[in-house]
C-alpha cells in the first residue's frame, strides 16, 4: 500500500475541469466555440475541450493517411482531429442520426478543411465494421479509429480491431463517469466498459489511458 500523499492531491476537485478547458486549453479552430455553445444550449454530451486537445496531440504525432470515426455526434471530435493533420488524408465519419450528419456539413461549410477529404455516412457503426472484416475483398484503410459512439458496442468493436489491426484506435468515455469502479451499476453499458476494459488489459496490446473528460482510451494494434 502507497503511504499517504505519495501521489498528491487529486486534481479532481468540483470546477476544476471547467476552468481548465475555458482557461488552459486554446481551439485551434474558432468554430470549436460556437459548436460547444450549440451543443451546451441543447444538452447534447459532447467531447471536452481537454479531451480535443490530447486527441488532436495524437493525430498531430502519427498524421495518419486515413481516420475512421465511429460516432460522428456534433462533430466536435471531427474538428479537433482534423485540425491536427498537416497532410492530405481523409476522414470518414460514421453516424446513424441524420441531424447531426446535417448540422456537421453546416459546420463544414463555415471552417471547410480544403486539404482534407473528409465524408460523413449515415450507417451504423457496427454494422459498418463487421462488414468490411467479413468481406475477404474489403481494403482496410483506415490507420487511426476513433470510438465516441454506444458503450454497449465497445466490446464487440475492440475485437473487431483486433482482426482488422488499425495502427492506433482512441476510445471516448472509458471511466464512464466512474461507473466502472461501482458494482452497483448494473446498466447494460456499465456492465460493457467493464467488460472492454477486461478484455484491453488481458490483451498483449499497449495502450495508454489519458484521464481527461471522461477517459481516453489509445490502444495500439501495431
Amino acid at each position: 500500500m502507497s503511504p499517504p500523499g505519495k501521489y498528491g492531491t487529486s486534481i479532481f476537485l468540483n470546477g476544476l475541469e471547467a476552468r481548465i478547458d475555458s482557461e488552459l486549453v486554446s481551439r485551434p479552430v474558432d468554430i470549436l466555440f460556437q459548436m460547444e455553445q450549440d451543443a451546451s444550449a441543447l444538452g447534447v454530451p459532447v467531447l471536452t475541450p481537454a479531451s480535443g486537445a490530447v486527441l488532436r496531440f495524437l493525430v498531430e504525432c502519427e498524421q495518419p493517411e486515413e481516420i475512421l470515426e465511429l460516432g460522428t455526434g456534433y462533430g466536435i471530435s471531427l474538428f479537433w482531429m482534423a485540425s491536427g493533420l498537416n497532410r492530405a488524408s481523409k476522414i470518414v465519419s460514421l453516424e446513424r442520426e441524420s441531424d447531426y450528419i446535417a448540422r456537421v456539413r453546416s459546420y463544414l461549410e463555415k471552417h471547410p478543411f480544403s486539404d482534407l477529404d473528409i465524408r460523413l455516412l449515415k450507417v451504423h457503426c457496427l454494422r459498418y465494421l463487421e462488414e468490411a472484416s467479413e468481406n475477404p475483398n474489403a481494403k482496410w484503410s483506415a490507420k487511426f479509429v476513433f470510438v465516441d459512439c454506444d458503450k454497449v458496442l465497445y466490446p464487440k468493436i475492440f475485437r473487431i480491431l483486433k482482426r482488422m489491426r488499425p495502427d492506433t484506435a482512441v476510445f471516448d468515455n472509458v471511466l464512464w463517469h466512474g461507473r466502472i469502479f461501482d458494482p452497483e451499476r448494473q446498466a447494460p453499458s456499465d456492465k460493457a466498459v467493464r467488460e472492454f476494459w477486461e478484455e484491453v488489459k488481458n490483451s498483449n496490446f499497449s495502450y495508454t489511458l489519458f484521464p481527461v473528460g471522461d477517459g481516453l482510451l489509445r490502444i495500439r494494434f501495431r
